[in-house]
């Protein structure tokens, strides 16, 4: 039979390419396109998208020598500059990729490829870039293996490592603590300001804290101004809204008639103003957005105008981090300001509400949504929750995943089902009104051109609430009372067009979520001994210790089959049971502790006899820092995955110990799945061979065993050698059985 040409296969993967990487989302692939200025050279396929790098690829066979073939693409495209019709954040080209077909293909009429092509799973693939002088590649070490779909997945994320968004999380910290510092020390000369700051911030008292809070969202609402500049249907709010007028005195008809939204480059080059900014996110209001421009604009047309020198300032120095953050490119960009909220916001340090770093939150979500339903609607797309949602990372990282799934399932861009999400299928709750709007921000950046009414974002009622006691957030939904509606408790909705008061029940009723998602605060005295800051239950530097027991207190009155008041994170696991319906997943971040301690028996035993698929991922690091899912915590961390309901392998579970946590989104997803896709074969109870090995590349990843958790064997977990669980498992049973031994010998333990 005749041999294929590399040229034939790789018509057939632009096919598959195409569809998923669909041109209605903006990417272009090309097959032998002249991409290169001045020269001849053409890579086999290019992979083009506004705002994202421009990838070469070229296509080889395997079996050959991989890193001389790599080396060789490298050498041949690498840093070459790229004619305008295909320049993307660069003018040249800083990443290559190879692909390997596998030999069968070589005999393949091309109908048989078509047909094959798409479902293959033995595609050898590797990237390499580099980014502000910084190379990277994936995976480390040789070729990862996998589909069309992960190579897909390569060139719409790239190989960024986790260092640079750190130093990029590093820098945006570092500019708004010195605007910050500013603006309190504006303050400490004008109380006023400070009390209008408290008043718009919705905090009981005016203290430093306040200053880092408003200068991080005005920072927010700069690079999400940016996805929106230049949009024609942008006008001012008071042209729009009856009765409304800027606040700012000396507005005239030429900025009354101005339509199009302006970047924040703008005022880096034209000079910053309190005037210009108040009318652009006016104009932006006029529209849409509530939650990331209205308290943003209070600040400015309110607080802002008692120092003008002070403003000037402080606005310009905003303005610098945002247009520094926005010339990086990286896509994590509205993430960034969620870690960045964790490290300026000190209360949040009070209790363990640390942030899920980037690459975490793209494990966990990929894990709890490996994919989406076979008859793929906008009525079937999963809905989703997370009760403790902070900032949105784990709530925007299952979004992007449905959204990616979405595009490759259905060759169109996810633009179509953005307003669906957000409005029904997206529901997320915090205690804090900042971290709210921010997880909105983070979504909303998905599709900023499309406009948006209520959401189910919610800020749930916490502490001192009025006459009617203390109010414990989102575990209020745990109270058997809220089933009645003059009795519920009311949190404050985001929407995008105004602002709003939900009834919270309405708006997360039980056994109706098919996803949760949750990296909730551990509400444990002294749960991360370790850290800097002790973590207090309900703790607060705002909040006495009498305050702190009547809290406790009325936590304690809760209805709950498996919460416990010395773990009281616990209460969460009982939250998601109750919202998910039948077959729905829970995903959780949790400390490790939580497969030894009495206390967290009960809910051991629930995922053991009531729910099936049960994964569980930890970290065989010696420190706690790094076995943690967390930012800036030294508690070991792991992640459970469970299925709701009885199902065959109820009563077992899946656990996988990591050698080390993913260096960047993409190791991340590729772990997840390789995860999805091995079929564990090695059991607890099998004599000491150690657990099936995964590998990304030619590296090992991680190591898995098949476990039985009905009787409490829960203790495989961080380790590097699966042998050592399998050795203590038969000690416990009486039996010595080393890798060596032939018999077990039977001692009377």
């Amino acid at each position: 039979m005749p041999q294929k040409k590399e040229n034939v296969v790789t018509s057939a993967v632009v096919d598959v390419l195409e569809h998923l990487l669909p041109r209605e989302a903006g990417w272009e692939v090309e097959e032998q396109e002249s991409v290169l200025d001045g020269n001849a050279k053409t890579p086999d396929i290019v992979v083009k998208r506004l705002r994202h790098e421009t990838v070469g690829i070229d296509a080889k066979w395997q079996g050959g020598d991989g890193e001389k073939e790599l080396q060789a693409v490298s050498d041949k495209y690498w840093g070459q500059p790229l004619i305008a019709e295909f320049r993307g954040n660069s003018a040249e080209l800083n990443t290559v990729m190879v692909i390997r077909y596998p030999e069968r293909c070589r005999s393949m009429k091309r109908w048989e490829l078509q047909a094959a092509l798409p479902n293959a799973d033995d595609i050898e693939y590797v990237l390499v870039g580099r980014s502000k002088g910084t190379d990277y590649r994936f995976p480390r070490l040789g070729f990862a293996t996998g589909s069309l779909r992960d190579v897909a997945n390569a060139i719409r994320i790239g190989a960024v490592p986790s260092a640079r968004i750190q130093a990029a999380a590093k820098q945006m910290r570092e500019g708004v603590e010195g605007a910050a510092r500013d603006l309190h020390n504006a303050v400490s000369q004008n109380d006023a300001i400070g009390e209008e700051l408290k008043e718009i911030l919705d905090q009981g008292e005016y203290s430093e804290q306040a200053a880092r809070v408003a200068c991080l969202i005005i920072v927010d609402a700069f690079v999400f101004q940016n996805s929106l500049a230049g949009k024609l249907q942008m006008k001012p709010a008071h042209s729009r809204r009856h009765g409304f007028q800027p606040r700012l005195p000396g507005d005239n008809a030429e900025e009354a008639a101005y339509k199009i939204v302006r970047p924040p480059a703008y005022y880096q080059v034209n000079g910053i103003d309190l005037k210009s900014v108040v009318a652009d996110w006016d104009a932006i209001l006029g529209v849409n957005y509530h939650p990331i421009f209205s308290g943003a604009r209070d600040m400015l047309s309110r607080a802002f105008t008692y120092d003008a020198a002070m403003a000037k300032k402080v606005l310009g120095e905003l303005c610098d981090v945002a247009c520094t953050l926005l010339e990086s490119h990286l896509p994590q960009i509205q993430e960034l300001a969620g870690e960045v909220f964790q490290e300026l916001l000190v209360d949040r340090k009070n209790v363990k509400a640390n942030y899920t770093l980037p690459e975490s939150a793209a494990l966990i979500s990929a894990l709890a949504c490996p994919s989406l339903p076979e008859e793929l609607t906008l009525e079937t797309l999963p809905k989703v929750a997370d009760y403790a949602c902070g900032t949105g990372a784990l709530l925007n990282g299952v979004y992007k995943r449905i959204q990616q799934l979405w595009e490759e399932r259905k060759g169109e861009t996810s633009i179509g089902i953005h307003r669906h999400m957000l409005e029904n299928n997206l529901a997320g709750c915090d205690v804090f009104t900042h971290c709210t709007h921010l997880t909105f921000a983070a979504m909303a950046s998905a599709h900023p051109e499309v406009t948006l009414g209520a959401t189910r974002v919610i800020t749930a009622p916490f502490g001192k609430h009025g006459d009617k006691g203390y109010k414990t957030g989102s575990l209020e939904l745990l109270d058997s009372q809220l089933l009645l509606p003059t009795m519920d408790a009311k949190g404050e909705l985001a929407r995008g067009d105004d602002a709003a008061t939900a009834e919270i029940k309405r708006e997360f009723p039980h056994g109706e979520m098919d996803i949760v998602i949750m990296n909730p605060p551990f509400l444990t005295n002294s749960a991360d001994n370790n850290a800097k800051t002790p973590k207090l239950v309900f703790g607060s530097e705002y909040r006495s210790k009498e305050e702190q027991e009547l809290m406790l207190e009325e936590l304690g009155k809760k209805k709950t089959r498996v919460g416990h008041g010395k773990v009281p994170y616990s209460y969460f696991v009982e939250l998601a049971d109750l919202k998910l319906r039948d077959g729905g997943q829970m995903a959780f971040i949790l400390p490790t502790t939580i497969f030894s301690i009495p206390a967290f028996e009960n809910v051991r035993k629930l995922w053991a006899t009531e729910y099936h698929n049960v994964t569980v991922v930890t970290i065989a690091q010696n420190s706690g820092y790094d076995s943690a899912f967390s930012s800036h915590t030294n508690l070991a961390e792991c992640i459970v995955i469970a299925d709701k309901g009885v199902g065959e392998n109820t009563g077992r579970g899946k656990f996988i110990s990591l050698s080390e946590r993913p260096d960047s989104l993409l190791a991340a997803q590729a772990l997840a799945s390789e995860i999805q896709r091995e079929q564990i074969t090695r059991r607890l109870e099998d004599e000491a061979l150690g657990g099936d090995t995964f590998k990304i590349g030619s590296a090992s990843v991680a190591s898995a065993l098949d476990c039985p958790i009905d009787a409490g064997e829960w203790t495989v977990t961080r380790l590097k050698a699966m042998s050592l669980g399998q050795i203590a498992y038969q000690l416990g049973h009486g039996n010595l059985r080393l890798p060596d031994l032939v018999d077990a010998l039977e001692f009377p333990i």
